[in-house]
């Protein structure tokens, strides 16, 4: 098997016509190994190489959290559903929301991831309970694995909503 070139240089034909005469047995990636050569190792190698370099850029820490379109940090309802998104999703991502009820103190809850959409991971929290009528929630997210953090906290100021107290009924008289 001959390769064809426009490069007109003796040497750079030489080289092409020596190494076209080994005959391929495995191919790894587009390289080509004879049988019991060094070349089938590297080849290994450069495989392994390719493999744990994509799985290393896939696990990124996410640069991002917040939401985005139709997604909302809290529904408006009692006790409603936090969510966030984190550019990034892999196994060791973890995302909790801390809460706290009327200046009281803070309490986190872990996050489920929920799927994905683009490149961004989902994650809820549902509290068990209703939140206490007429009291003033603040929240934040904070999304971590085992090498990094990353906060949603609208500046460091907090989220934050109420919930207003019923109001109290008047009496109109007697009506008839």
């Amino acid at each position: 098997m001959r390769f064809t070139t426009s490069v007109n240089h003796k040497n750079s034909i030489d080289l092409i016509n020596r190494f076209s005469k080994f005959r391929p047995v495995a191919r790894f990636g587009g390289i080509r190994a004879n049988k019991g050569t060094d070349q089938l190792k590297h080849a290994t190698a450069i495989a392994i190489f390719i493999w744990f370099l994509a799985v290393s850029v896939t696990q990124a820490f996410p640069t991002w959290i917040g939401t985005y379109g139709t997604y909302t940090r809290h529904d408006g309802n009692n006790p409603g559903e936090f969510k966030i998104l984190q550019n990034q999703d892999y196994a060791a991502l973890k995302a909790e929301v801390g809460i706290r009820i009327n200046f009281g103190s803070w309490t986190t809850y872990p996050m489920s991831r929920q799927g994905t959409i683009d490149i961004n991971s989902i994650w809820t929290f549902r509290p068990a309970t209703n939140f206490p009528a007429g009291s003033t929630i603040e929240y934040y997210f904070h999304g971590f694995d085992g090498a990094g953090h990353i906060w949603d906290t609208r500046g460091g100021i907090n989220y934050s909503f109420n919930f207003p107290a019923p109001r109290p009924m008047q009496w109109s008289g007697n009506v008839i």
